[in-house]
């Protein structure tokens, strides 16, 4: 792939995954500083609780990145490892890639128990209440409650666990609350008193691509 397919830009974000046995199977995020198509791609070397990652010419990785309203996804190996004069990869540029459209407004019926609170009251220590996602889309969710979450417009916060390619990953993100209203449906019985129709503003695009590949992964286009 000698010109510039993947249609990369600096800034991009990357989610790269080390493919190894017995390796953390963690996600990790790496920034695009540089590329030169058919050769090489320049990533900064990804962090972990602040110190840099201890990586190594030749590992193999799985890299997936958000254009648009696309989720790219491709192979690649480490090629060299740079530390001067900050550290940063050279990662092998794809020979292909694969890339997958997720519509921003199209939902996928989950049942995920998450937890949710009002940013306007941040300091009470029992702020965080349990909700259940009914549907998810990268922009928006209907969540069930056991109660009010506030008040149309008030801003939410949310964190739930999903499991993307057989990984727990841990989602944050911040919503903003549109509308809610008495649930009327079987699950009332359970304890879920409100429905509440909340619109996604991701907290980085990090978050998005861990998102887009979790929607997809539901709708079976995603292995």
């Amino acid at each position: 792939m000698a010109e510039n397919q993947l249609n990369l830009h600096v800034g991009d974000v990357f989610q790269l995954q080390v493919l190894a046995t017995g390796h953390d199977e963690q996600r990790h995020a790496g920034t695009v500083i540089g590329y030169v198509p058919g050769k090489s791609i320049l990533v900064t070397s990804p962090e972990v609780d602040g110190k840099v990652m201890l990586m190594r010419e030749g590992q193999l990785l799985a890299v997936r990145m958000l254009h648009g309203s696309h989720i790219k996804g491709f192979f690649t190996k480490i090629i060299h490892v740079a530390t001067a004069p900050y550290p940063y990869l050279h990662l092998a540029y794809p020979a292909d890639f694969e890339s997958i459209a997720v519509r921003s407004a199209e939902r996928v019926e989950t049942r995920i128990e998450a937890l949710a609170r009002n940013t306007l009251n941040l300091e009470s220590e029992d702020n965080w209440k349990p909700i259940l996602i009914q549907d998810l889309s990268l922009s928006g969710a209907k969540l069930l409650s056991q109660g009010s979450l506030g008040e149309t417009g008030d801003k939410l916060e949310l964190t739930f666990k999903v499991d993307v390619c057989g990984i727990e990953e841990t989602l944050d993100l911040v919503a903003t609350l549109r509308k809610q209203s008495t649930n009327r449906q079987a699950s009332r019985s359970k304890g879920w008193e409100v429905v509440n129709g909340i619109e996604i503003h991701h907290v980085n695009r990090f978050q998005k691509i861990l998102l887009g590949s979790y929607l997809l992964e539901q709708k079976g286009g995603l292995e």
